[in-house]
């Protein structure tokens, strides 16, 4: 009996990992960036990105850790504020809602996020770790990005 219980607790598990075959989200491009609080200890942010969604289903994003750098300089390490969910099938823009306190904010690194604000054009550098979940299971990403782009 307990012998049925396990082939048919693995038929379902193959049953259903099908349905849950993965294909990578793409970032398409980066639409603009708006710095809405900068001070000292903290920098919040609005990145609008463009994602590409190839799968059948949506997909929650619940958490964000990147490490990001402008013009080569390490800056900080961004968190989502917000969760966001990517439309199943689907290419759409997505704003994303960055918070990051800094323990230490030293001349040179202020310079250069006051130079990237000023001029309107930085080279941004991210890095780091998305998390996503589908139902109940949940899946890390890890995103690495560099580009030039307009503030």
């Amino acid at each position: 009996m307990r012998r049925i219980g396990f082939i048919q607790f693995i038929l379902c598990i193959l049953l259903f990992s099908g349905c849950f075959s993965y294909k990578e989200i793409t970032l398409i491009k980066v639409d603009k960036i708006i710095v809405s609080e900068f001070s000292k200890n903290k920098i919040e942010l609005i990145a609008s990105l463009k994602l590409n969604n190839p799968n059948k289903y949506n997909i929650k994003v619940k958490s964000v850790k990147l490490d990001i750098s402008l013009n080569n300089k390490k800056i900080g390490q961004l968190h989502l504020q917000n969760n966001l969910n990517l439309k199943r099938n689907s290419t759409n823009t997505y704003d994303f809602k960055f918070d990051s306190k800094f323990e230490k904010l030293d001349f040179s690194t202020i310079a250069v996020i006051i130079s990237a604000i000023a001029t309107k054009r930085t080279n941004i550098e991210v890095e780091g770790i998305i998390k996503g979940k589908i139902g109940i299971l949940s899946r890390k990403f890890p995103i690495k990005f560099k580009e030039a782009i307009r503030l």
